[in-house]
């Protein structure tokens, strides 16, 4: 009985599951122990139970019952049907519901429905489905919004408190600036957030407390609002004089205008402050008093002063505070500057003019000095700009190469490198235009008690020489006289600095092969020296050249004589003193080291110098923010600037050329010259000498000496007192420290 049982099972098994799915309407039978009457309803053995699943996976409900019956199963009163959601299907002594990827709608009571002809039976179970957690997205960060800005506000000392109140949407944190630098609290000053008011009180006001105020506001989307206001403290107007019993009046502002100018960049600022009585007047940006130079003029007069500021930088944005002073009291007032970061050189094209340079232009005080010509501060009549005039005297054979100056200026607009505005030309020479720059020579300014030079000051002085020279390059513009002298700061007030001097540069398009035998011996590269072709990577040598002098204050490559220096740096050996570059990285090192590379073609460009890691360093070590001793660099830079001219640099090159003004304005630091260039295919032959078996003649106190283009053969067959020429270049053009020179110094 059992065999036949258990085969009349499987037949049936078989005949409802075709092709692995169970069929539409299957008719089940039941197998039990004993034997079952066809003619009696079918009876549950096993009712379905309640049952649980979480949400996407799969709910099962089983059952078992006697007797041969139909399955049908129900939920809510409507029949299931067999699908990829609902599986019915028999197996072994059971029949079972199989439900796929629950979700929250399958929930819910399910009933099964075995019946015959004779009768029918029914069970029911419930399903319940745990939904998922999902935590509901949140929600994007709303934008930061200013909803009240500060307002100034006028008080007189001794107030007993004020209070600056701003409101915010969206905002997490706040903080609070005076004059730039941040607040915390006192027990004079307070500050609170509530996540929508900001507010900032002061107590027991006095003239210290004269600043611009300026709320920050931050929001978890990183954006940045500001809000600022100014504090103006004024004394009593009418103070007692003890001495004459008398009442005497302090000084009142009547009036600053403009209180808020805008200005584009390279254009003058002006600001008119008008007072009464017999007062002292100064400017301050924050705390610190405006000190005039060539830039920053002041000049007061009874009852009325002037601020102007030349060439203003966006630097030079923000507020500034006028104090009037006599000794019964002060008064004082703040202005706003703003300064639109747009050149006002974009787009000019600078064509030489023959008019007469005094109708367009005032000349002013002479800056600087050299064997060729004179730097004056100049007064454009139409803007009222301040620039800076080249007066250069030459004759008509040397005009070629100041026009060649000229056009590789005009055109540069990059704020590292010097632009040019203007140029005039007359029967006696040249008067260049350019902007004036007054910070003098970086190496000069770094060496000043008052800077404190780290190895991240380097770094950021670096990579503002090699966006200039970044610009240059992709202009197709090799500078070939990158030297400390040739690298400027705009203004005393910051530490952004400026390429000068294209007396030397070339134009490098692609097909050109130039040979050049100028430069300076502790900057030029190897394939100078060589009389080898040049490329970008010229001036990639002479960059790391000027890091090493920059950390160190020693150049890499000096000698004793100009001769030895030359074969120094044709053998591209140098080493890193321990003791000197004990406090410096190696990520500093390294980024030199890539530059001082022999061949050329293996050093970093300008754009993966750009990339190295040092440039954008912060901290190295721990060591980075250390002080720099600037003593080696004192001594460097003295050498250069008194430095006596041996006879070697009255070299003359054989056509009687004689030394520019390029060694004469360094002071000494000597130069030496020769050029040949050529497109590939087309030799272009030299004006200053002639070509025999590969030599080129040169002549030193009348004595001829033989140059070979390989310079290491030449040095080898020099005699101990015969050196090398250091002359610089003929061209009156050259005048790198003309721009350096402060009206003092000259």
């Amino acid at each position: 009985m059992i065999l036949i049982l258990f085969f009349c099972f499987s037949f049936t098994v078989d005949q409802y599951i075709e092709n692995g799915r169970p069929s539409a309407d299957p008719v089940v039978v039941n197998p039990v122990m004993e034997e079952f009457d066809p003619t009696k309803k079918p009876e549950f053995i096993i009712k379905p139970r309640k049952q649980f699943a979480d949400e996407g996976k799969v709910a099962k409900f089983k059952t078992s019952f006697e007797g041969v019956a139909q399955v049908n199963w129900e939920r809510h009163g409507q029949l299931l049907q067999q699908n990829d959601k609902y599986k019915m299907y028999p197996a072994l002594d059971f029949h079972y519901l199989e439900i796929s990827s629950v979700t929250a709608e399958d929930a819910g009571s399910y009933t099964c429905i075995v019946s015959n002809d004779v009768g029918s039976d029914t069970a029911s179970a419930v399903l319940e489905v745990f939904e998922t957690f999902k935590p509901s997205p949140t929600p994007a960060p709303k934008k930061l919004e200013l909803d009240v800005k500060l307002l100034d506000r006028d008080v007189l000392e001794g107030t007993q408190q004020v209070e600056f109140k701003c409101k915010f949407s969206n905002a997490t944190t706040v903080y609070w600036l005076k004059d730039g630098r941040k607040l915390t609290e006192n027990e004079r000053r307070k500050m609170t957030f509530d996540g929508v008011f900001a507010m900032l009180i002061i107590k027991d006001i006095s003239c210290l407390d004269i600043a611009c105020y300026e709320c920050v506001a931050t929001s978890k989307r990183g954006e940045e609002v500001r809000t600022s206001c100014a504090l103006t403290v004024k004394r009593d107007k009418q103070d007692c004089n003890d001495e004459t019993g008398e009442r005497s009046k302090a000084p009142e502002i009547v009036s600053v205008t403009p209180s808020d100018l805008s200005v584009k960049s390279g254009e003058a600022a002006m600001f008119t402050v008008n007072h009464t009585g017999d007062t002292e007047v100064k400017w301050y940006r924050g705390r610190r008093e405006v000190e005039p130079d060539d830039r920053l003029i002041i000049d007061n007069k009874s009852g009325v002063g002037h601020f102007t500021i030349q060439n203003a930088l966006p630097t030079d944005q923000g507020v500034y505070n006028v104090i009037v002073t006599n000794k019964w009291g002060n008064d004082s007032m703040l202005v706003r500057l703003h300064v639109e970061d747009t050149s006002i050189f974009d787009g000019r094209d600078v064509k030489i003019s023959t008019e007469n340079f005094e109708d367009f232009y005032i000349l002013q005080d002479k800056v600087g000095k050299g064997r060729f010509g004179t730097v004056h501060k100049c007064i454009e009549k139409s803007s009222n700009r301040l620039w800076a005039a080249k007066i250069i005297k030459c004759k008509e054979k040397q005009k070629p190469d100041v026009r060649n100056e000229i056009n590789i200026m005009n055109g540069l607009t990059h704020s590292k490198v010097l632009r040019l505005w203007d140029a005039y030309e007359s029967p006696t020479g040249f008067i260049i235009v350019t902007e004036f720059v007054c910070g003098g020579e970086l190496f000069e300014r770094i060496v000043d008690d008052d800077f404190v030079l780290t190895e991240s000051d380097c770094a950021h002085f670096m990579h503002q020489i090699c966006e200039g020279v970044c610009y240059l390059h992709a202009k197709n513009i090799i500078h070939l006289d990158l030297k400390p002298e040739n690298i400027l700061c705009i203004a005393k007030s910051n530490n952004l600095i400026k390429i000068i001097d294209f007396g030397l540069a070339r134009c490098l398009q692609p097909g050109d092969s130039i040979k050049v035998l100028f430069g300076t011996p502790d900057f030029i590269a190897p394939e100078v020296v060589n009389y080898d072709e040049i490329s970008y990577a010229t001036d990639l040598w002479s960059l790391g050249v000027i890091c090493y002098v920059l950390l160190s204050g020693w150049a890499p490559f000096t000698g004793e004589t100009d001769s030895e220096t030359l074969v120094n740096v044709t053998q591209a050996k140098y080493d890193f003193d321990e003791d000197i570059f004990e406090d410096i990285s190696e990520l500093a090192k390294d980024f030199i080291q890539k530059l001082l590379v022999k061949n050329k073609d293996h050093r970093m460009t300008i754009q993966d110098c750009l990339k190295h890691e040092w440039l954008a360093l912060d901290t190295v070590d721990g060591q980075i923010m250390k002080r720099l001793s600037t003593d080696k660099l004192k001594t460097f830079i003295a050498r250069r600037k008194w430095q006596v001219p041996t006879p070697a640099s009255s070299l003359k090159q054989s056509n009687g050329g004689g030394p520019s003004g390029k060694a004469f304005l360094n002071g000494g630091a000597d130069h030496w010259h020769h050029s040949h260039h050529h497109r590939k295919g087309h030799m272009q032959t030299p004006r200053s000498s002639s070509y025999s078996n590969g030599q080129v003649p040169w002549k030193k106190n009348g004595n001829a000496i033989q140059a070979v283009n390989r310079m290491i053969g030449k040095f080898s067959s020099l005699s101990s007192n015969s050196s090398i020429s250091s002359s610089s270049s003929s061209s009156p053009t050259s005048s790198s420290s003309l721009y350096s020179k402060s009206k003092q110094s000259s």
